[in-house]
């Protein structure tokens, strides 16, 4: 239960930082003399790379069940089993695979008690 705690944390302190990310951006690009800004924004960009590589920690540690075969070697953040690259795929990637893996296991599950009852 930890770990989904400090899952959930986390998503919301990156959303957050994204947030503040873009309003630096924004006034860097309407006043593109100040450095305070510039110097701000490389801040929260690499606080953000920062926190992105936690989440897809949590992420990935979080997914690991009987059924999935992680991979963590050499840096490393790959699920033989549904083929997630939790350190190279979008975020979007990442959900729509956990998604469509979710959803097969479920039909498996779903056909085996339908065959049992049979």
């Amino acid at each position: 239960m930890e770990i989904r705690d400090n899952e959930t944390r986390s998503v919301i302190e990156l959303l957050s930082i994204k947030s503040q990310l873009i309003l630096h951006e924004l006034s860097y690009q309407q006043n593109k003399r100040s450095d305070r800004y510039k110097k701000e924004v490389e801040y929260l960009k690499a606080e953000l790379l920062s926190r992105d590589i936690i989440l897809r920690k949590l992420l990935w540690i979080n997914h690991a069940t009987e059924s999935c075969g992680l991979y963590g070697d050499d840096g490393e953040m790959q699920c033989n089993t549904c083929g997630i690259d939790f350190k190279r795929d979008t975020p979007e990637e990442i959900e729509n695979r956990l998604s469509e893996f979710g959803l097969k296991r479920l039909a498996e599950i779903t056909h085996n008690e339908l065959t049992k009852q049979e």
